[in-house]
């Protein structure tokens, strides 16, 4: 083996054995990782009953039973829908005019029957009691010696016609009823504003009193 031939096989040997060094100190210094775990069993349970799912529920309690109420439904609109004071009629939206014509009728009490009543403000001439009407005054009464008066806040159409009475003051609860009943007999010369006659509200007494 000549010289030259012997150099590249040392050379050789020699670049072998570096590697295996290089290769030997990177095995130690790799980092080795470890996890720990373990398996945790959870219990499963069925249900035997499937949910139910409501959709827009109401709750109603116990107590609570449905009654179906019957509405009295009159043709024609309710005076608090219009909105407009002219000849041609507005109602608010939601309100509507027409209907299955019925024959039922408003009583004269009803508050969808009343007239609208006039500010005070503009009234040019009040309204006067032209037939006036007393009334009962019960011995008992007389005897215990009950006297004064019961003052009501009545509406009076048009025609001078009283259509409601509120009582604000009493005296005796039988006083006051037979005082509400002598009202709705009373007469007057309706309000005015110019020459139109209008409703309106005012307050009225009537008065019990000793006759000597």
């Amino acid at each position: 083996m000549n010289r030259g031939a012997l150099n590249n096989s040392i050379l050789i040997h020699l670049a072998i054995i570096i590697l295996l060094f290089l290769a030997t100190q990177l095995d130690k210094h790799k980092v080795i990782e470890k996890f720990e775990f373990s398996l945790i069993e959870k219990e499963v349970i069925q249900v035997k009953i499937r949910p139910k799912i409501i959709i827009n529920a109401i709750k109603i309690k116990a107590n609570e039973v449905a009654t179906n109420k019957s509405v009295r439904e009159v043709f024609g609109i309710k005076r608090k829908a219009i909105i407009s004071h002219s000849e041609t009629i507005l109602v608010k939206k939601g309100n509507t005019i027409t209907k299955k014509e019925d024959d039922k009728t408003l009583s004269i009490d009803d508050v969808d029957d009343l007239p609208a009543p006039a500010e005070e403000f503009l009234i040019t001439s009040m309204p006067r009691a032209i037939k006036e009407f007393r009334p009962d005054y019960p011995r008992w009464a007389k005897e215990k010696g009950i006297t004064g008066s019961v003052i009501f806040y009545i509406l009076i159409d048009e025609k001078g016609k009283v259509r409601q009475a509120k009582l604000i003051k009493n005296l005796h609860p039988e006083l006051d009823q037979l005082a509400k009943q002598a009202i709705y007999r009373v007469e007057f010369k309706p309000a005015y504003i110019e020459n139109e006659p209008v409703a309106v509200r005012i307050k009225y007494a009537i008065r019990y009193v000793l006759e000597n």
